[in-house]
């Protein structure tokens, strides 16, 4: 029972709260990340087994670079805490 009171409860701060205007929400940033490799791959692929190839590296670049980054921050967090 207490794990569906604390997702009612996260649901409904966040309904009343909301994301912050000035911070965009990461799925809105890994978007745009999306769109730039996408971009710069379909330069270099044209044909259909370089998109192929394409196909599987975008999500293997989004995915690691995400990893990635959340790895670099708990490390960071890790560094600076006592």
């Amino acid at each position: 029972m207490i794990p569906a009171l604390i997702l009612l409860t996260a649901y409904v701060l966040d309904r009343i709260v909301g994301d912050p205007r000035s911070l965009p929400h990461p799925v809105v940033l890994m978007g745009r990340t999306i769109t730039v490799i996408e971009r710069l791959i379909r330069r270099f692929a044209e044909r259909p087994r370089g998109l192929k190839i394409a196909g599987i590296l975008l999500p293997l670049l989004v995915a690691g670079g995400a990893w990635g980054v959340t790895a670099l921050i708990v490390w960071l967090l890790y560094q600076i805490s006592p």
